[in-house]
């Protein structure tokens, strides 16, 4: 959800805060506004960045999650191999499951699928707004912080541990590495 609705979508980490403030049934204060500020890459070590369905494979191997919840997908294959278009030669594997607006036209038919009727239409393209929302989020670090008294010589994140000027490294996903 908040990948989803901070990268791709443009909307606020904070939005996403309060709504989960008023709704979660288990809410609790620190870690709700936590997991937010980690969406809106805010605040120390956001460790999971990113919109990436090819992790499929790590929560949902066989597609039993999706053909539960999304049932109207339930006759879509796994996956398939399809021609390369790019370069014309080879062919790519396919997530039918998680990607299902880059399915062939005749597997759509035959599982019964027709996107924006039995199965909504991809409200954006994720890699654009993806790639966007990091390009976005660069220009901001540029213009709010010094590269050498906030970064390292490998581009991490710098904080000071006190009065004694000692600074050690933070976790900076690569995205967010300073490139000098």
């Amino acid at each position: 959800v908040s990948t989803c609705l901070v990268e791709a979508l443009g909307v606020s980490w904070r939005h996403g805060m309060y709504h989960f403030q008023e709704y979660l049934v288990d809410y609790d204060e620190f870690i709700n506004t936590h997991m937010w500020m980690n969406a809106g890459c805010v605040g120390f070590d956001p460790y999971y960045i990113g919109l990436d369905f090819k992790r499929r494979q790590y929560w949902d191997k066989t597609g039993a999650y999706v053909r539960k919840w999304c049932p109207e997908l339930r006759n879509l294959p796994d996956s398939v191999d399809l021609p390369e278009a790019e370069r014309g030669i080879g062919t790519f594997h396919h997530d039918c499951l998680y990607e299902p607006w880059g399915n062939p036209d005749a597997l759509m038919k035959e599982a019964g699928v027709v996107l924006g009727e039995t199965y909504p239409h991809r409200i954006c393209d994720e890699r654009k707004a993806r790639s966007r929302f990091f390009s976005k989020h660069q220009q901001r670090r540029r213009s709010q912080l010094p590269p050498d008294s906030m970064t390292d010589e490998r581009g991490r994140d710098m904080v000071s541990l006190g009065k004694g000027g000692k600074k050690i490294a933070m976790f900076t996903p690569r995205a967010f590495l300073w490139r000098k």
